[in-house]
Order: C-alpha cells, then sequence, then structure tokens
C-alpha cells in the first residue's frame, strides 16, 4: 500500500509496512489518517480530495463507519474528528472499479510483479545497436521498461496488467504479425514463460517455412517443449483458463501465501490453512464472491500438484473448507452492487449527443454502444471485435437486415468454438442503428483490424475501457448517479429491454450466448414495475 501527499512545494512518499496490508480497507483508511497527521499545518483550512477505486472505502468514509466493523468505524470517526478540529473540508470520490490512476499514491500501491525483471540496461543498448531500433518492448512493465538509448523516453511496451500507459495487454494473446509490421520487436519474456515461448516460435516459424499444419510426431517434438512439460507443468495447464481468470487466480495464490507466512505455515495447500484463510476473510469484510474464487484459486492449484486427498473430490470438498465457507456464507460481505441497465431512452440521449460531436470519438462511442447493447456483449468480446468479423445480413432482396458478427471466443467459451451475434438493423429510427453506426464509423478508419480503437486508425481499446467512457459519456448528457453504470450496463440493458419486449427468455439466453439460467440475473425490473405486479395481486379474482 502506498502512500503520497504534496503540500505546497513539500512532498512525501513511501511504503506501509507489510502486516499493514492485509485488509486493504483499514489499509487505505489508516494511510488517509497517516497523511493528514503528517502532512500537518500544511493542510490547514485546505480541502483534500480522496480518491479510491474501493466502493466499500468510500461507502464506509460517507456513512461515518461500518456496521460491519468496529474498528473501520474507530478509523473513519478519528479521521473526520481530526478534520473537524483543524478546518480541513475532506472530500472522497470513487473513481471506479479497475480504474487506475497511474500516479501518485496509486503507482506506489502496485505491487511489483516478482517475475518482472529488466535486462541490465547496457546489454540493452548492445541489443539496439545490433539488431535495433526497436518498436516494441512485448513483456515489461512500467517499473521494468527501457528507455531508448540516448534519450528519456521509455520504449512502448505490452503489460501483463492494463496500467493505463501500455500500448497492450497480454502479449501472448497479440497478433504479433500485426504488431511487427512496424517494425523490429523486443522480448524479454519473465523467465517461467521462457521454455513455453520459445517452443510456440519455433513451432510457427518451422511451420512457416515447411508449411506444414498437421500433428507431429513424438521424436519431432521440440526438446524446449519437453522440458516444459516435465519441469514447469502447472504454466501449461493454465492454458485452459481464460486471461482475466488466470491473473485472479495468481492474485488469490498471493494472498494465500502471505496468509501461510503470517501464521508461520508452509506455502502450500492444505485444508485447514486454507479453512482459517476462509473464516479469516469472511470476519474482514470479504465478500462472499471473493472467497470462492480464491477457495476455487487454491484448489486448482492442489489439484495440480496432486496434493489433496484422493477421497476427496477436490480440496474445495474438504470437510472443513465447507465448513469454513458455512461461516463465510454467514458472516462475508453478501451485498451484491448490480450496475445498472442502460435502458433505451437514455441510450437514445447517449446517442443524440455524440452524434452532435462530429468527430471520431463520437462516432466510435455510438457505435460501440449501439452495438454493445443490441448484441448484449461482454466488453472483453466487444473491443475483440474486427472488421474482418462482421458481414452485413441480407435477406430475400438486396434490403440490408443487419449484420452478423462472429465472436470466436469468450468468457464462457474457451475452446474457442465461435458464435455468431445477429444485430438487426433499426429502420425506424436511423440514429438508433447499430449497422448505419458501424458504417459511419468505419469511414474513419481501414477494413482491417479492430473495429473499436482508441484514435482513427490506432491500436485497438481495452475493455476497461468501454466502462470508463460510458460512464464520462453519461455525465456529459446530465444522467443521474453516473457511477452506477459501467460496461455491464450494455449487456444487462439489452436484456432487459428483450424481456420488456415479451422475448422468450430461452431466445435472450441464445442471443446473449449464456449457458445457463444466469440470464435472469440480467433482467432488471423498475420499482414501478414491481409495485404495478403487487397491485395487481391486491385485484378481485373475475
Amino acid at each position: 500500500m502506498g502512500r503520497k501527499v504534496e503540500p505546497a512545494l513539500q512532498s512525501m512518499a513511501g511504503t506501509w509496512e507489510a502486516e499493514m496490508s492485509v485488509d486493504s480497507v483499514m489499509t487505505e483508511l489508516v494511510g488517509l489518517w497517516r497523511v493528514l497527521v503528517a502532512a500537518g499545518r500544511e493542510l490547514v483550512g485546505q480541502t483534500v480530495l480522496h480518491r479510491t477505486d474501493s466502493i466499500y472505502t468510500y461507502s464506509v468514509l460517507a456513512k461515518g463507519g461500518s456496521q460491519r466493523s468496529e474498528r473501520l468505524t474507530t478509523v473513519v470517526r478519528r479521521i473526520l474528528v481530526y478534520c473537524l478540529l483543524f478546518n480541513i473540508n475532506l472530500a472522497s470520490q470513487y473513481v471506479g472499479a479497475g480504474v487506475i490512476i497511474n500516479s501518485g499514491a496509486d503507482m506506489l500501491s502496485r505491487d511489483r510483479d516478482a517475475s518482472d525483471c529488466q535486462l541490465v540496461p547496457a546489454m540493452f543498448e548492445f541489443l539496439w545497436g545490433r539488431f535495433g531500433p526497436f518498436v516494441m518492448d512485448m513483456f515489461a512493465s512500467g517499473a521494468s521498461a527501457q528507455a531508448v538509448p540516448g534519450t528519456q523516453q521509455l520504449l512502448p511496451y505490452w503489460s501483463l496488467w492494463a496500467d493505463g500507459v501500455a500500448a497492450g495487454v497480454d502479449a501472448l494473446t497479440a497478433d504479433w504479425k500485426a504488431v511487427a509490421a512496424r517494425g523490429v520487436l523486443y522480448a524479454f519474456p519473465p523467465v517461467p514463460l521462457v521454455a513455453m515461448i520459445t517452443y510456440m516460435g519455433r513451432v510457427q516459424g518451422a511451420r512457416q517455412q515447411e508449411g506444414r499444419s498437421g500433428p507431429r510426431p513424438v521424436e519431432e517434438w521440440d526438446q524446449s517443449l519437453l522440458d516444459g512439460l516435465r519441469d514447469d507443468f502447472r504454466s501449461y495447464m493454465r492454458l485452459d483458463l481464460a486471461d482475466s481468470t488466470g491473473r485472479s487466480y495468481d492474485s488469490q495464490e498471493r494472498q494465500y501465501r502471505k496468509f501461510c507466512v503470517r501464521i508461520g505455515k508452509p506455502e502450500v495447500p492444505d485444508a485447514e490453512v486454507l479453512a482459517r484463510f476462509v473464516v479469516g476473510r469472511a470476519l474482514n469484510d470479504y465478500k462472499l464472491s471473493t472467497i470462492e474464487v480464491g477457495v476455487a484459486a487454491i484448489a486448482r492449484w492442489a489439484a495440480d500438484e496432486g496434493l489433496f486427498d484422493a477421497e476427496q473430490q477436490s480440496l474445495a470438498s474438504h470437510k472443513l473448507v465447507r465448513r469454513a465457507m458455512r461461516v463465510a456464507a454467514k458472516h462475508a460481505v453478501t451485498s451484491v452492487n448490480q450496475k445498472r441497465p442502460l435502458s433505451r431512452a437514455d441510450l437514445q440521449v447517449l446517442v443524440k449527443h455524440l452524434r452532435s460531436r462530429r468527430d471520431f470519438i463520437g462516432d466510435r462511442d455510438a457505435a460501440m454502444f449501439l452495438v454493445g447493447w443490441a448484441g448484449m456483449f461482454r466488453s472483453a468480446e466487444l473491443v475483440g471485435i474486427e472488421w474482418r468479423d462482421l458481414q452485413v445480413y441480407k435477406e430475400g432482396g438486396e434490403a440490408e437486415k443487419g449484420v452478423a458478427i462472429y465472436v470466436p471466443y469468450s468468457k464462457t467459451d474457451q475452446a474457442g468454438e465461435g458464435a455468431w451475434v445477429f444485430v438487426a438493423a433499426c429502420e425506424e429510427e436511423k440514429e438508433m442503428c447499430p449497422l448505419r453506426a458501424l458504417q459511419r464509423l468505419r469511414k474513419w478508419g481501414s477494413a482491417d483490424g479492430k473495429v473499436f480503437t482508441a484514435y482513427a486508425g490506432g491500436v485497438g481499446m481495452k475493455k476497461l475501457t468501454v466502462g470508463s467512457r460510458l460512464k464520462q459519456d453519461l455525465r456529459d448528457v446530465g444522467v443521474a448517479e453516473a457511477e452506477q453504470y459501467a460496461a455491464h450496463s450494455l449487456r444487462r440493458g439489452g436484456a432487459t429491454h428483450a424481456a420488456r419486449q415479451k422475448i422468450a427468455l430461452r431466445k435472450i439466453q441464445m442471443m446473449g450466448r449464456w449457458k445457463s439460467d444466469v440470464v435472469r440475473l440480467y433482467l432488471y425490473a423498475a420499482p414501478v414495475e414491481l409495485m404495478q405486479a403487487a397491485a395487481q395481486m391486491q385485484r378481485k379474482q373475475r
């Protein structure tokens, strides 16, 4: 957890001790308290803006405490009393989940990945002179990115995490051929990935030269692959996970390891330790959903290592862990902060405003929101759409009825079977037509690559940008409580509107590519609709 304060011309920065980082909400509040005290007289009579990506921290400050935690309430009251005594106007701002400020305390608070490393600058300069200049560093972060020799400018880089600066996220999912079209690429991957990347590179290169696409017999398998399967099998077994799920599991495993160290236990999956971990999280205001993800991550780790009891289906089904989960179900934070669905009326106001901008951003956002809403797309699916995935749908004559969009893989389709999403044209209201919006957007750039790009003819957008753009555009048109909306509001709004149009639930499930009845959780009934339904119950039977 980092801290940074810059009153007047002074500045202070540093990091909290390890034991302060167990409870993120408590750590953030104590951090705020320490900053206020450390700044001293500089803040008297001043306004202090506290920015957070934790809705719970924001809520606790706004309410003056927490009903679930006396410790949090004590710290919050201490902060408020201190501000009152010294005439400090404390303002708290929720910047949104996943929003990365990428400066000040936010930058300091980010743990550096142990596998993130940097080649010695002198060696990098030698490689630059021998093979460069390079146009992209495919494996780096803000902490390990190389500077262009002779300058202070960082070489553009791809990172494992979205940090607001990286040109792309997760190089293993990138189209290297497209990136390499700009020039020579530089890659210094984390050590655990070297064997896998070397193997993938050799196989792709060999297939390009030999034109081979069929299976290889075992005796022709690359030695780097065999070494990896022998020494680092877990890395290959993780290829079945979605990128976001893999990163989430990594985070959960790191937290579990820290817990093991704190209580003096070996850093290995163990039913008793996992049960204690679950109970500890439940009593420290973790959401039940987060605890469930943690159990799944550690159980998978145990299965990969073959450490769970052979009589148990998995570590998660061990009786101690099941009992701990019952404790968590009772004491953990269970409230679900569902994002509001975007109504068609609000979407129409939004699109009209964006059209009036008459620039690329306006046309891009309008097309993105219309397609995302009508196709019930997840944000990752939406930003992954390429122009080659679009096919104008015609019925009968030459009349364009809509557009068919191919989704090669998704959250519920990790095997890559693919699916077609049909988005109809809107004949009655041309400004609300997704097909026309896409045709208008296409005039700004080439017919290749990503449909939704950061700028005209630029690189593809990150999925987190969809939600932040939606919030900003909603603020611009004066929609109340814009912070209650996110990228998922498009998907949920489309599903809700379809239900109100009396489209069968089975068809909505197919249109939104839901694999189960979980689609019911996406449907929203406004209070007025629920009251009308309740009123019907009071009517006499005829």
